[in-house]
This record gives C-alpha cells, structure tokens and sequence, in this order.
C-alpha cells in the first residue's frame, strides 16, 4: 500500500508493514486489528509482535520510515550544495513527487489519521522532518535571496516556497481519484503524474520570474 507496484517477493517485515498500511488507510488505526493485518499479510499473528511490540509501534515505523527516507534523499539532494535556484527548485520538486510516486497512499493516510486526532503522525513528522530542516531553512533562505538581489527570480520566503511545493505534491495524490474520475481522459496515473510534475515545476519557476515592479 505505502509503496506502488513492484516486483519480486517482499521481506516479512516489508510484507506486514504494507498490509498494515493498507488497513490503516481504508478502516483507520483505532479500528484495525492485528489478527486483520496478519490476515492479509499472510502470516502468523504472533510473527507481527516479533518484528513490532505493538500495534502503536508498527504504524510508527510505517510513518518513521517513509519520512527518514523522504530525509535521507533531501539529504543527498543538499549535499550536492546546488546554486542555480531555478535548477534547486526543479529538483527540490522532483525528489519529493518521486518519493510520493514510491508512497503514493501515504498522503492519504497521514491526512485520515491527522484529521481523527492520532498524535503519532504529528510526533513522528515533527522528529524527522522538524529536525532536518533546522538550519536548512535558513540557508536556503540566504542562497534565494542572493538571486533575488540579482534579479534572476523574485524574491520569495523559503517557507512559503517549500509550503507551496510540498502541497502541489501531495494534493496531486489525494485528488487523482477524483480527477480520475472526472477527466478519464487524462490518462493513466503514471502517465498523468509525469505530466503533473512537470506542471508544477513550470508553476513555480514561473511564479518567481521576476516583476517589473521589484
């Protein structure tokens, strides 16, 4: 569920998480039930509490794990030290919609269980993500405002910006159903959201294009 289609046969642990994410999604954590994740896992309900100690600590690891992999590849993104901005920003888009392509039921889940008032989502996301962009923020900041005072974009609040990418991302997965839905002619979904990335880059890029006014 957490992850689309691949092939191959996954790892147990892999096998139970995304069984679990499956549930999680269509009837909510407080009415999942373990022997229900095991059932569809196809293994041994006992075989669950060896890999997690309970049903809190296995949808903690299904939103720890797909954030610290969201991080990690920020991570290598940064590590990269990219100056052009407009490039910065194309890929800043294409790390996170790749990750959501790997996670494409994610969004959904974390909206069903932000909205029923579960704190784990809320804690896990403020650990991993919170601490990875403490200090970023600010020297992004610093590199967009360089190209601002060249007037090669406008000049932008980082937060705003990264706000701004992250919700075109994200709400492209939530609505496909009903866009689906509503444009068939739209296409397939892999097709569509290649064409949805590259519309939300050229939005961006195209939102900061400097003004004759600035």
């Amino acid at each position: 569920m957490m992850r689309g289609a691949r092939g191959g046969t996954l790892p147990t642990r892999e096998k139970i998480k995304e069984a679990a994410g499956d549930i999680f999604l269509h009837k909510g954590y407080a009415a999942a039930r373990m022997q229900e994740i095991a059932d569809r896992a196809g293994v041994n309900k006992a075989l669950i509490y060896y890999y997690f100690s309970s049903k809190d600590s296995l949808f903690e690891a299904i939103i720890r794990e797909a954030s610290e992999e969201l991080v990690t590849n920020l991570s290598d993104l940064f590590a990269l030290q990219e100056k052009d901005t407009r490039r910065l920003i194309k890929r800043l888009v294409h790390v996170h919609f790749t990750f959501l392509l790997e996670h494409p039921q994610l969004p959904r889940l974390l909206v069903r269980e932000l909205n029923s008032d579960n704190p784990l989502p809320k804690k896990v996301l403020g650990d991993v993500i919170g601490r990875f962009s403490r200090g970023r923020i600010a020297r992004l900041q610093q590199l967009f405002d360089q190209a601002a005072a060249a007037k090669q974009l406008r000049r932008i609040n980082v937060q705003q910006l990264l706000w701004s990418i992250f919700s075109l991302n994200i709400f492209s997965f939530i609505s496909w159903p009903v866009i689906e839905a509503v444009w068939p002619e739209i296409g397939p979904f892999d097709q569509a959201m290649c064409k949805r990335e590259k519309a939300i880059v050229d939005l961006i890029l195209n939102s900061l294009l400097p003004r004759r006014s600035d």
